[in-house]
């Protein structure tokens, strides 16, 4: 009897989830099959109470013994620590296509199932506030765009400054590496640990209004831009500056709040405005990117395995970031293509433009510089790397 609970108890290794019913089943049968076997030999009422006692403690004690070990090789079996990410934006968003669908993939690989990336059916909390989402667990593994948070992130704000960048691709190592070699010991993420960037395609001018290729163009004219840098840019060009999300881009423009954008061009696609757009502005380097950080919470993360930690580590990075800005140039060019469809108007920043805008704009500049040094950053040296990584051919 004793032979057979114990085969039945290794069977449950490979059949875990059914076997922890079964095995109580199968440990009840044995039992009254033997006793039914061996109790026909008692004579005496007295000495078959007795021995039917023993029997009883003896098979109380197997059947313990197997629903115990059923129910722990069926709990390893199915262990899984799930992350769950918070998807705010359109799930044609880069983001969604470039990082949620392939790090759920990625993630499931690397940690053999042990660690499972789950979405939100809805909007769990606004792009603003998922620092504090994380922070107070109702999600896991966010993405962030980085002015949100300008307060406290501060040094990867560079990338919103004018001239540094090329692809979406390519500006995401370079930011990644230039965070590894001036920004990471500033720990500005404390409290959460930092994965990866993910830079936009840059951004370039877009409106329904007139071209903007003068500085004298720019005066009145009404563009919808993230917070931050870009607002200060579009002001020092005699322009009015609209802060909104990204959610109220196409109301905004297409209810003419604004008479137009600052912006990657993936905007004609993804939130739908290029029917809206009559002109198009293309300044070289760009006037800045979208910069977006993918963390998740500290405590959260030391309570993966190290095994897992190290897996998912090796997939982000440099990694996670290429593919996220290769997904944004991807949908800037069906953007763009979109634009050249609806009939816009494409123009080139002109030398003369492009003068004044850096002279208009060196304030910006200056006053991230003064910043940066009072994190122990040089940040001239950051600056000069970061654009020899986004300007690399690699």
């Amino acid at each position: 009897m004793v032979v057979v609970v114990v085969i039945v108890v290794l069977g449950v290794v490979v059949v875990a989830v059914v076997v922890p019913v079964v095995v109580v089943v199968v440990v009840v049968v044995i039992y009254v099959e033997h006793e039914d076997v061996d109790v026909s030999h008692a004579n005496l009422p007295k000495a078959r109470t007795l021995h039917g006692r023993q029997k009883m403690n003896r098979f109380r004690s197997l059947s313990l013994l197997a629903v115990g070990g059923a129910t722990l090789f069926a709990g390893s079996a199915q262990a899984q620590t799930k992350l769950l990410v918070d998807v705010y934006f359109p799930r044609t968003h880069a983001l969604y296509l470039g990082w949620v669908q392939p790090f759920q993939a990625d993630v499931a690989k690397v940690t053999g199932g042990r660690v499972a990336i789950t979405t939100s059916g809805s909007r769990l909390a606004p792009s603003k506030k998922q620092w504090e989402s994380v922070a107070k667990g109702i999600s896991d593994v966010p993405v962030q765009f980085v002015n949100w948070q300008r307060q406290r992130l501060f040094l990867p704000q560079v990338a919103g400054l004018p001239f540094n960048f090329t692809t979406g691709a390519q500006s995401s190592v370079a930011m990644w590496r230039t965070h590894k070699k001036f920004f990471e010991a500033a720990n500005e993420y404390k409290g959460m640990k930092l994965l990866s960037f993910i830079v936009s395609s840059g951004n370039h001018l877009m409106n329904g209004k007139r071209p903007l290729e003068k500085i004298k163009d720019f005066k009145g004219i009404k563009l919808r831009v993230s917070p931050g840098d870009q607002q200060k840019m579009v002001s020092l060009l005699g322009g009015a500056a609209v802060t909104s999300s990204g959610a109220q881009i196409f109301e905004f423009i297409s209810k003419g709040v604004v008479d137009g954008a600052a912006g990657p061009y993936y905007m004609a696609t993804t939130y739908k405005t290029a029917r809206y757009t009559k002109y198009a502005t293309t300044v070289p380097g760009t006037i800045g990117a979208t910069i977006f950080g993918v963390y998740m919470n500290q405590k959260k993360w030391d309570g993966l395995g190290a095994a897992d930690r190290k897996a998912i580590m090796n997939i982000s990075g440099e990694k996670m970031g290429w593919r996220g800005g290769a997904q944004f140039d991807k949908n800037s060019d069906n953007g763009r293509k979109a634009l050249v469809a609806q009939g816009v108007k494409f123009s080139l920043a002109s030398p003369e433009l492009l003068a004044e805008m850096k002279k208009r704009w060196q304030p910006i500049t200056d006053a991230w510089l003064k910043k940066a040094a009072k994190r122990n950053v040089d940040g001239k040296a950051a600056i000069r790397y970061l654009r020899s990584q986004a300007f690399a051919k690699n």
